[in-house]
């Protein structure tokens, strides 16, 4: 862009993309190890004189419950058979014009909307009445079972950006910038960990 504000010259740019990628399989590896079957939580208060785990070598006929501890339970991990991988909609549009003594503004906006997100759910806990707050409390469902957690697909979310920047370029490698950013962000799931359970 020129410098001279006779020829002060301006420019539009934007893009849209449809963007997805594989889920991480570590997701999915958790109906294989929860099933309900392979692994049993024992819950009991430690007492070293008292709580012992006895040593069974038969992996079949392992111990479901510990002397002065809670029947053992387990946690279940479905999936939706419609289950799809991740994808948003992302695009951008921008707006650069030349200012005077040599600076260039820019004007910048840039959106992304949720296609398919990742969801998760625990069956296993249902409303049972409300605070004078307003808060939901829930209770379980089956009390023989910790949590049923089920990976579906959500379609909320949505994120926007708007940004204003001035910017000078000079000799020798010097250079100047100034900028505000501001924007919204509106999600279920972020998906940041491994474990369906903590999620």
């Amino acid at each position: 862009m020129s410098k001279g504000a006779a020829n002060a010259r301006s420019q539009i740019r934007g893009g849209l993309g449809l963007f997805t990628g594989r889920t991480p399989y570590v997701w999915l590896s958790n109906q294989y190890s929860n099933t309900g079957v392979d692994f049993t939580n024992l819950s009991v208060s430690y007492n070293a004189t008292t709580v012992r785990v006895p040593f069974v070598a038969d992996p079949n006929n392992q111990p479901t419950t510990v002397a002065g501890g809670a029947t053992g339970r387990q946690t279940i991990n479905v999936i939706d058979p419609n289950y799809k991988y991740p994808e948003v909609l992302r695009g951008n549009l921008a707006f650069d014009h030349d200012l005077p003594f040599g600076m260039v503004g820019t004007a910048e906006f840039l959106f992304t909307k949720t296609i398919e997100d990742i969801n998760y759910q625990n069956l296993n806990y249902i409303p049972s009445g409300t605070l004078p707050d307003g808060m939901v409390t829930v209770k379980k469902l089956d009390s023989n079972l910790n949590d049923v957690l089920l990976l579906s697909n959500t379609k909320a979310g949505r994120t926007w950006t708007t940004a204003f920047s001035v910017e000078r370029p000079f000799r020798h490698g010097f250079y100047f910038k100034a900028s505000y950013l501001y924007g919204q962000s509106f999600t279920v799931n972020d998906g940041t960990s491994i474990v369906a359970r903590s999620k």
